[in-house]
C-alpha cells in the first residue's frame, strides 16, 4: 500500500511539473560594460520576467558585459 502510494506521488508530481514559460523563454541580449540595473531593466523590457532585489545588497552600478544569443533565462 505505502509502495502504491509513494509510486502515484511520483507519477502525479511528474505530470505536474511541465515545461512552463519561464522554462522554455529565449533572450537574446548583448551589452557591453552596462551597469547590472541597465542589464536588469532590458530583461524585464524584453520579457515577463520581474526582479526584486535590495540595491544595499546588490551592486546595481557594478558594470558587467553581458552577451546571449537566444539563451535561456
Amino acid at each position: 500500500m505505502k509502495l502504491t502510494i509513494l509510486l502515484s506521488l511520483i507519477v502525479i508530481t511528474q505530470a505536474i511539473a511541465v515545461s512552463s514559460y519561464s522554462q522554455t523563454a529565449k533572450l537574446s541580449l548583448d551589452m557591453q560594460n552596462a551597469k547590472v540595473k541597465e542589464v536588469i531593466s532590458k530583461i524585464e523590457d524584453e520579457s515577463e520576467f520581474y526582479f526584486l532585489f535590495s540595491s544595499k545588497l546588490v551592486d546595481v552600478e557594478k558594470s558587467v558585459s553581458v552577451k546571449a544569443d537566444q539563451s535561456g533565462i
